[in-house]
């Protein structure tokens, strides 16, 4: 007689079909990301600005453009997590030959501002 628990019952034991699809998709996706550098984080856009270094930090991010602009969302690697967590912040990311800029993004990698430095 079972003790009223499902303990008697043999279950697989592995990851469920749901969890390996997400995982598979988060690594397909994760192939069409943009790769950029930036610095550490600050806790505003003047400090951001004030730090020399743009290269500290490598992360990943979903739009078009070679750095991030608002609404693109930023990973912390080369996969596309549907429950992203991130350092929200003020990160100073190199614009090329066009000087520098600060980029924000919140605790899901949304990047919310973009301003030139």
């Amino acid at each position: 007689m079972g003790l009223g628990n499902n303990m008697s019952v043999g279950k697989a034991k592995g990851k469920s079909k749901s969890l390996v699809k997400r995982r598979r998709k988060e690594v397909s996706d994760g192939a069409n990301l943009t790769m950029f550098r930036c610095g550490i984080r600050r806790n505003n856009h003047t400090d951001a600005c004030a730090v020399g270094d743009t290269n500290t930090n490598t992360f990943f991010h979903d739009g078009v453009a070679a750095i991030p602009v608002v609404n693109d969302i930023v990973y912390p690697e080369q996969r596309a997590f549907t429950n992203n967590k991130m350092d929200g912040g003020v990160y100073k990311v190199a614009a090329g030959g066009k000087g520098s800029v600060s980029i924000t993004w919140n605790t899901a990698g949304v990047v919310t501002a973009r301003t030139n430095c």
